[in-house]
Formats: C-alpha cells, structure tokens, sequence
C-alpha cells in the first residue's frame, strides 16, 4: 500500500509564498537520489538527504529561506497530487506575478508622488517670490572657477532643486558656447532632483547626508576638472531676455497641468517597470544579465547581484525606478554594503538616455558627460570598498585583542 510523505513546514518556511504544506512529488523512489518536492505555487526544492537510509527516519533539512521538518516512516513513497495540477501555464505566471506586484508598488507610487508633488509646489512658491534668484547669486562667484558665468548658477540651481527640465529652461536664456554648456550639463547630471532622488536612496537604506556630499562635490570637482582640460576658457555672458513676471494664478495653472502630467507618466512607469522586473526574475532573465554584465560591473566595482537595478537606474532614472530599487532593498536580496555601493555609483551616474539627450540638445558633447561621470562614479565606488576593507581590518584586530 502506497502510503504518503507530508512536510511539516516550519514557522520561518515559506509562509510568504504559498502557506500550503509540501508533498513528496516523485512516485519511483529509489535508494540514494535527492528528493524533490514541490508546493501549489510551483516553488520547488531539492533536499540531498537520502530518504533510503535506514538512519534516516527523521531528517531536518536546509532550505534557502528557512527549514522545514520531514518524518519519513516508509521507503516507498508516491505522490499525492499529480503534477500536471501543479504546473500553471504562462498566462496564470503572469497573473500571479502582477497580482503579487501590485500592492507593493501601489504604497512605492503613492509615496513617491506625495513627495514630487510637494517639492514642486515649494519651488513654485521660490520662483513667485525670486528666492531661487537670490540664493544663484549667492553662488554665482563660485561658477567662474568652474569656467561658467555667473548667469549660469540660476540653471545649476534649478535643476538642484527640480530636474532637469528646469535647468534646461534657465540655460537657454543664457547665451552659452559648447565648451560652458558641458560643464553646466555635467554640473546637473551629478546633482538635480535632490530632495526627491535623495529620498529614494535613504529609503533603500543609504545615508542621506552621504549621498548629498557626494552628489554635490561630485558635481563641482568634476565641472572644475572639465575646466581645466577642455580648450577655451570663461566668457562674458549676457542673459539673452529678461524674466517676464507672471501672475500667480498663470503660474499655478501651468504647475498644475505639468504636475498632472508628471504624476501620470510616474505611476505608468513605476507600475510597468515594477511588473517587468518580477516577470524578468519569475523567467530567470535577471540572472542571465547579471552574467552579462558581470565584467563591466565587476570594473566599477559591483557585484554582479546589482545588474538589473544598475540598467535600471541608467535607462529610467531614481524616481522612475524607486519602486523596483526599494523592493530589492527590502527582499535581502541584496546586502546593505552592496545597496551602499550601488547608490554611490549610481547617484551621479543616472538616468542616462533621457537626461543625457536632454543636455545634449542644448549643445553638450555626450561623451564627455558619459564618460566622464562613469570615472568619477567608479572612484567613488572603489574608494569606498577601500573605506568597508580598512574597517573590517580594525574590527577583526579589536575582536582578536579582546579575545
């Protein structure tokens, strides 16, 4: 009489996935061969436990995400539920993938909105009453060093404080050659949407301060760099029209279709891109592109672990991505050195194919930005696994002394 094997599933053992108790799923069982089991929801593990052995009446047995118990009391064993019930097809895949998607990127949108929205509306308030202005010219001296008028630090600070459609808008009012308008761009690459951008990499669990530092020194050390190797040197700039001053309820209009129009692309981008990556990781795509690009990660000083959340962050952006970046955060799939590692990288090296355009329809050279930002990054990446590697040497030396 065929009689069944039951897996008793431990507290910590797939209660996230499928809550459902593993049955033993191959009928011709045989003497020294790894058993296999498999749940409803498809997650399938493989024990190497002998389930022949005469020893082995009771077996604890590792699993990736917790342990489960299993009494074996017989040697011949068959399976209880068929397998072709718990195959799904690709339809019911994608179902299950986006159902399991939806909650998790719904509070992710709904929190980067909150924040986009009010960062918007507080610059809408700097621009009604010029403060914007006045703290530009606060720093304007600082941009000669840098091969930039003065005039130019309006667009810096615009595109800090908003995006760089902002910056884009305050630089074509100011009459500058190839040479300066690549030195602005690479100024706002390294440093625009801070409030929100910096948001979305605390939440993923790096320093805030940190990456503010970075973004902001990275941005003028690369831009006095630039200065110093590019041919030309600072002109005399003149803003080409005047500010017109508009009213207040002109200005809150033009807020108010920008914005709607802004929130609407996030929430199709953050939704899209969230379905795409569980998609991506339920058909094993994500770990053949990890192997991809595993030598060019492996040179700036990535793991390999970080490729998908790397493509995304230079094809979409911080914003854009948040969701799929908080997500794999907050899994465990990625460890906290390595998220660390990653934010330092991609904080001043983002968002390169719209951004990138942007600039360089306005007469930034392309390859300087790129290039140039993929080195610095790559400093900073290396410098700080120099910073983990001397620390890790200090605690070993005082654990040894205490012992």
């Amino acid at each position: 009489m065929k009689k069944h094997c039951k897996v008793l599933l431990n507290h910590y053992l797939c209660s996230q996935i499928c809550k459902q108790v593993l049955v033993f799923d191959w009928p011709k069982w045989r003497n020294g061969r790894r058993a296999r089991f498999r749940c409803e929801c498809r997650e399938a593990c493989r024990f190497d436990s002998c389930l022949g052995h005469k020893k082995s009446r009771q077996t604890d047995v590792r699993r990736d995400f917790g342990y489960c118990y299993m009494a074996s009391k017989t040697k011949r064993m068959s399976s209880v539920h068929s397998t072709d019930k718990l195959q799904e097809n690709h339809k019911e895949r994608i179902f299950r993938c986006i159902k399991e998607v939806l909650p998790g990127a719904s509070k992710t949108c709904a929190w980067i909105v909150k924040i986009t929205v009010a960062v918007s509306f507080a610059i809408l308030f700097l621009k009604y009453f010029k403060l914007l202005p006045i703290f530009s010219n606060f720093i304007s001296p600082v941009f000669n060093y840098i091969g930039l008028p003065g005039e130019a630090a309006l667009a810096y600070v615009s595109g800090y404080f908003v995006n760089v459609y902002a910056a884009i808008s305050a630089a074509v009012a100011v009459d500058l050659d190839v040479r300066a308008t690549t030195i602005l761009s690479v100024m706002v690459l390294c440093s625009h949407n801070m409030i929100t951008e910096t948001a979305v990499q605390k939440k993923t669990g790096s320093s805030a301060v940190r990456m503010v530092i970075i973004r902001t020194l990275s941005a003028f050390v690369l831009a006095f760099v630039l200065n110093k190797i590019m041919p030309g040197g600072v002109l005399g700039m003149q803003m080409g029209e005047a500010a017109q001053d508009l009213p207040f309820m002109t200005l809150f209009t033009d807020w108010l279709i920008s914005t709607f129009w802004l929130v609407i692309k996030m929430t199709v981008l953050i939704f899209s891109l969230s379905i795409m990556q569980r998609l991506l990781a339920e058909y094993g795509v994500i770990r053949w592109v990890s192997k991809f690009l595993r030598p060019l990660l492996a040179l700036f000083g990535l793991p390999a672990k970080t490729a998908f959340l790397w493509i995304v962050a230079n094809i979409l952006g911080l914003a854009y991505g948040a969701a799929v970046m908080i997500d794999e955060s907050k899994s465990g799939k990625i460890s906290r050195r390595d998220i660390n590692l990653l934010n330092t990288h991609i904080s001043i090296s983002h968002s390169n194919f719209e951004d990138l355009f942007l600039v360089c329809s306005i007469g930034g050279i392309w390859y300087i930005l790129l290039i140039s930002r993929w080195i610095a990054s790559m400093v900073l990446v290396w410098a700080q696994r120099l910073e983990y590697f001397v620390a890790d040497k200090m605690a070993s030396k005082k654990n040894m002394r205490e012992l």
